[in-house]
């Protein structure tokens, strides 16, 4: 089994929910993403096998191509991803019924088998 390195934990709050979009804010300082995400659902017209994008503001405040998916693992609130193609390893789950998005950040390091090792690492 694949040994987990150090990661940060982030905390995105839910700040709107509109049909198939939802906008989560956090206000720390330094973060791997933007202060501000929004999480899309699939719509099935890309080649990526995914239920959610995620998505990050540009300096004009518009949302365009997605910075990373949100790979399911088979298991509720839980998903994974990457981010800079594949350099860091993001873990994602859904907490308060999502109004809570939890990211687990593993910087400098993506796993050999990332749906085992999302597994393993939820059932510490």
């Amino acid at each position: 089994m694949e040994t987990a390195p150090q990661y940060t934990i982030i905390n995105y709050d839910l700040l709107a929910n509109s049909g198939g979009a939802a906008i989560y804010i956090n206000e720390e300082v330094e973060l791997p993403l933007s202060k501000e995400i929004k999480v899309t659902a699939d719509l099935g017209r890309a080649k990526t096998k995914t239920k959610y994008w995620v998505s990050e503001p540009d300096k004009n405040g518009n949302y365009g191509q997605p910075t990373t998916a949100l790979f399911d693992i088979g298991q509720l609130r839980w998903y994974y991803g990457d981010l800079e193609s594949k350099n860091h390893f993001l873990i994602f789950e859904y907490r308060q019924d999502k109004k809570v998005l939890r990211i687990y950040y593993f910087k400098d390091f993506y796993p050999k088998n990332s749906r085992r090792f999302t597994k393993n690492f939820i059932k510490q």
